[in-house]
């Protein structure tokens, strides 16, 4: 771009990065609403790009690198097309007059915007003021080269919010692995997985799939953008060497400088030979600087690379060490939390066998006390039985004695004797026969006592 058509830093900055950021924010909103709407209904498609805030931070910054590739890569492919376009009058046999520069200044001028902002007239209009200026063409091929490398650097540097995303996305990837291994170990406690470790098991994995979901889709995203970039970079570079090639044909032997003016300076400053030796020998110098700045540049980047690739594979290493100590010291507690439940459970049962055996040995005492009671009311029985046997001998002695009496003619004393007798054999019998009733009541109300 000439000096006099630099546009303002809000322009370039709305072009560099609004624009881009404008055209990625809408196509965001239209793929989310496109989901929404049910036009796209995928499981993989809802599984990555709407389960975990941080995905669709990762999707704005993807759609805004695609955005900006798309908008270079039209720009680059509408440049190709400036070479049938922008056509410079034919070189004359004996040479361009450098009083030509200004009308064909002028013609380049009244092209539209888009061709005069292109890689090629920019360089055209650069190459015609050098002329215009130094109104000679002196120094015109190490001018081509310099505008040649300042193209490259406009170039790299075109790329540079696009690898600014592509080493964003990543990092947002692995912000969510973090989240999500955050929550699914910070739910995690050895109470839920002993009540309940089906659900426990189950928000642990919910937690590693949106760990692992974002990662897996942040690396796909800037693989996707890193190709773009690079077929973007190569019909750009492609571009550039056209342009190279076209500028330094349309500019080899068009303009001719008059004898006059040389031998004019020559003769103006004796010290001109050394003034343009040491010019070529400062720009062989900055040509060398600039070699070994860009040098430097790729250095870097490789080293970038490099460090980038280490990183990403400390963090899976470290992800996978703390993942398996996580789950390791888990399951530990887990198993004891097992065995304390399985201790408890077989001490509880102890004690209700020690129960059940210390009731049924009091059953046991209560059956034998009753045992040896009912030995005694059979013993007390075969007493009554015994007396009952002696009541009837006493009767049968005292019917043959009622006889020998009535033959004796005592019969009156005798019956008084037998009546005193029967008495007393009632009383005896009546009072053993209550002891026996008394007897067997209590001990029945001792038993229950000793049972119960």
């Amino acid at each position: 771009m000439t000096k006099s058509e630099k546009r303002s830093f809000l322009n370039v900055a709305f072009e560099t990065i609004g624009l881009p950021v404008f055209w990625g924010v809408a196509m965001t909103l239209g793929f989310y609403l496109l989901i929404n709407l049910g036009v796209i209904d995928t499981r993989i498609v809802n599984r990555y790009f709407t389960g975990h805030p941080v995905v669709y931070f990762e999707a704005v910054l993807f759609f805004i690198g695609v955005a900006a590739l798309f908008m270079k890569l039209i720009s680059v492919g509408g440049q190709f097309n400036t070479f049938s376009e922008v056509q410079m009058v034919a070189k004359p046999v004996d040479g361009q007059a450098i009083e030509d520069v200004d009308g064909m200044l002028a013609s380049l001028k009244q092209f539209p915007d888009h061709i005069r902002h292109s890689y090629l007239v920019t360089r055209l209009q650069t190459m015609l003021q050098f002329v215009q200026l130094r109104q000679s063409p002196v120094g015109i091929e190490e001018e081509l080269k310099h505008q040649s490398e300042l193209d490259g650097i406009r170039r790299h540097e075109g790329y540079a919010l696009v690898r600014i995303i592509v080493w964003a996305i990543p990092m947002l990837g692995f912000l969510g692995t973090v989240i999500g291994i955050t929550l699914s170990l910070g739910d995690l406690s050895p109470t839920s997985l002993v009540a309940t470790p089906e659900k426990a098991m189950e928000g642990l994995l919910a937690g590693l799939s949106i760990a692992f979901d974002t990662t897996a889709l942040a690396l796909t995203l800037s693989i996707i953008l890193m190709f773009c970039q690079f077929v973007t970079n190569r019909l750009e570079t492609d571009l550039l060497e056209a342009v190279d090639t076209h500028v330094e044909y349309e500019f080899a032997g068009r303009f001719v400088s008059p004898p006059e003016t040389t031998a004019t300076i020559e003769s103006t400053s004796p010290h001109v030979a050394d003034v343009s030796h040491l010019s070529k020998v400062v720009l062989k110098s900055v040509e060398t600087m600039v070699n070994k700045q860009t040098q430097a540049w790729q250095n870097s980047v490789r080293a970038n690379e490099v460090r980038w690739s280490d990183v990403i594979q400390a963090a899976g290493t470290n992800i996978q060490t703390n993942m398996t100590s996580a789950f390791r010291q888990s399951m530990r507690d887990y198993t004891e939390e097992l065995d304390r439940a399985e201790s408890n459970s077989l001490a509880r049962t102890e004690r209700q066998w020690d129960k059940f055996q210390h009731v049924l040995t009091e059953n046991a005492k209560v059956m034998q006390a009753q045992q040896a009671e009912l030995v005694k009311q059979g013993d007390l029985m075969l007493q009554a039985i015994n007396a009952s046997g002696e009541v009837s001998k006493v009767q049968n002695a005292l019917n043959e004695n009622l006889k020998s009496l009535t033959m004796m003619g005592q019969f009156d004393e005798t019956i008084m004797s037998l009546s005193a007798a029967i008495n007393l054999l009632n009383a005896r019998l009546g009072a053993e026969a209550r002891e026996a009733s008394h007897l067997r009541i209590h001990g029945s109300d001792d038993d229950y006592r000793r049972a119960a």
